[in-house]
């Protein structure tokens, strides 16, 4: 099963919800955050290069070290991810299959449909009364 990598309050980033973002909101405050600042300097990068990413991806970046490592242009990924998460700024989760999805999507029109045929009886029954 693979994964995906979240940036955890990705939302205080977005300038605005919806579509497609192309640019993110960095505040100065960044620069003062405790967290942050134990990084060294690639783990900070990653982690600004992550936000980027995130933006194109919907905050579902796949988890893939050796792509990561080309498109962010460093070299040891594992343990920058590892600090990251450790630290609660990004989570590693494992992608819901699309079999899953699909099951999800079956059930509730069911139960939209069971609902439907309750509604019928009951509209049907106070017709009778």
């Amino acid at each position: 099963m693979s994964k995906i990598i979240k940036i955890k309050s990705f939302d205080k980033y977005q300038h605005y919800k919806g579509g497609h973002m192309v640019w993110l909101k960095l505040y100065v405050k960044l620069l003062h955050d405790v967290k942050f600042m134990s990084l060294n300097e690639s783990e900070r990068w990653v982690f600004i290069g992550l936000m980027l990413l995130a933006c194109s991806s919907e905050n579902s970046i796949d988890y893939n070290p050796s792509f990561l490592e080309k498109i962010l242009n460093t070299s040891k990924i594992g343990k920058s991810l590892t600090t990251l998460k450790s630290i609660n700024f990004i989570e590693i989760l494992y992608k819901k299959s699309k079999q899953i999805h699909i099951d999800n999507i079956n059930k509730i029109r069911e139960d939209k449909r069971r609902e439907e045929v309750r509604e019928q009886i009951k509209s049907s029954l106070s017709r009778k009364d």
